[in-house]
């Protein structure tokens, strides 16, 4: 896993896959997430970032639209609340 320290990202796209950042800032940026490797954020900041999802991890949200949308919308709320509760979410939902 690749580890950036200390350092300031300022009106860009970052790409976050497999990468432990330490101690850095993020201010008007889109975090870019495919699904690869889950990054890790140590003592940063963060001031005006939006999210950005490709790959498999665009698909998954999709796939939840999807569910929502039709007669699962019980069982993605479900999955939102184990994440707001930062809870493990059990795949048999």
């Amino acid at each position: 896993m690749e580890t950036v320290d200390k350092q300031i990202f300022i009106n860009q796209k970052v790409t976050v896959d497999g990468k432990t950042f330490r101690q850095c800032s993020f201010q008007n940026v889109t975090l870019h997430f495919a699904a690869g490797m889950l990054p890790s954020f140590e003592d940063c900041t963060f001031d005006n970032v939006t999210l950005k999802f490709d790959g498999a991890a665009d698909n998954t949200l999709r796939f939840l639209s999807g569910l929502y949308q039709g007669n699962f919308s019980n069982s993605v709320e479900a999955i939102m609340a184990a994440i707001h509760d930062a809870q493990e979410v059990d795949s048999n939902t």
